[in-house]
C-alpha cells in the first residue's frame, strides 16, 4: 500500500514540477532551470541510496521515516514561499479533473502503440519495486550485508546507469 501510494504521488510531483518550471521562471532561463533540476535529481538518485543506507544504521528505520517525513514539510514550506502567486483559472472555465483523466486514459488506451508502453512501463515499474524490496531483504538478512553496505551499492549502480560510454 506504501508502495502504491509513494509511486502515485511521485508521478503527480514528477510531472508537476516540470510543468510548474516554465511558469516560475523567465523563457531565456528554462534550459538553466532544466539542467538544475535534472541535476538535482541525477545527485539525489547516486548519493541517495548510500546516505539512506549509513543513516539507517546510525538512526535506525523508524527515526529515518520520522527524518523523511520532516524533509517533505520543508519541502513544502520552501515551494509555498515562491515569489510568484499561483493564478488559478476561474472554476467555472475548468473543466472537472476526472473528466480530464477519463479523457487522457481513454486516449491512451485507444491508441495501440501508447497501450503497449503504458503496460510496458507500469508491468516494469511494479516488477522493479518488488524487486529492488526483496533485493534489499536478500543482501541483508541473507548475504549478511549492513544497511550502509547495501547503500553504497545501490549509490554504485545508479552512478553506473549514469555513466556515459567514451565516444
Amino acid at each position: 500500500m506504501v508502495a502504491l501510494v509513494s509511486g502515485t504521488a511521485t508521478v503527480f510531483f514528477d510531472v508537476g514540477y516540470q510543468s510548474y518550471l516554465p511558469w516560475l521562471v523567465d523563457r531565456n532561463q528554462i534550459v538553466d532551470g532544466n539542467s538544475k533540476l535534472e541535476a538535482s535529481r541525477a545527485v539525489a538518485q547516486v548519493a541517495g541510496p548510500g546516505i539512506t543506507g549509513v543513516l539507517i544504521r546510525v538512526l535506525g528505520a523508524p527515526a529515518l521515516i520520522a527524518v523523511d517525513a520532516f524533509s517533505f514539510l520543508l519541502s513544502a514550506l520552501f515551494i509555498g514561499r515562491t515569489s510568484r502567486p499561483d493564478v488559478v483559472p476561474d472554476r467555472a472555465a475548468r473543466r472537472p479533473l476526472r473528466v480530464e483523466i477519463a479523457e487522457g486514459l481513454s486516449f491512451v488506451v485507444r491508441h495501440p502503440l501508447l497501450r503497449r508502453m503504458v503496460a510496458c512501463t507500469g508491468l516494469a515499474n511494479l516488477a522493479g519495486s518488488f524487486t529492488g524490496a526483496l533485493l534489499v531483504l536478500y543482501a541483508i538478512r541473507r548475504l549478511g550485508l549492513s544497511e550502509s553496505v547495501v547503500g553504497l551499492v545501490f549509490s554504485a549502480g545508479a552512478a553506473a546507469g549514469h555513466a556515459r560510454p567514451a565516444r
